[in-house]
């Protein structure tokens, strides 16, 4: 029962600073949308600061994908169909597809 809680008590840090990250890089986002006067000043933050915002996103993406796990066990153990498995499979990779094709536009534009 002691690591139940214990894992709890890290899952709800991790998610305390998870949000609390997100919150100060939509207040960064915005206040250097405020100082800038074009695109192009904007895109040229984005490029000087492309390795903080995947340091950024990968830990991002990481509780995503743990969130996801979990809730996949929780559907395991209640029972699938081969149709609802099949269709997890296809929400799955519909979205590795879609996160992969974000990230590489990303650093085809930088």
């Amino acid at each position: 029962m002691k690591r139940l809680a214990t894992t709890r008590t890290l899952l709800a840090h991790l998610l305390f600073w998870g949000v609390l990250l997100s919150l100060g890089v939509i207040i960064l986002t915005l206040t250097v949308l405020e100082g800038t006067s074009t695109i192009e000043q904007w895109n040229a933050w984005m490029r000087s600061n492309q390795a903080a915002l995947l340091v950024w996103r990968l830990p991002l993406y990481a509780t995503t994908v743990y969130g996801w796990y979990r809730m996949r066990l929780s559907l395991i153990k209640r029972g699938f169909t081969p149709c609802q498995q099949k269709r997890l499979l296809y929400a799955e990779v519909a979205a590795i597809g879609v996160l992969a094709m974000l990230e590489l536009l990303t650093f085809r534009m930088n």
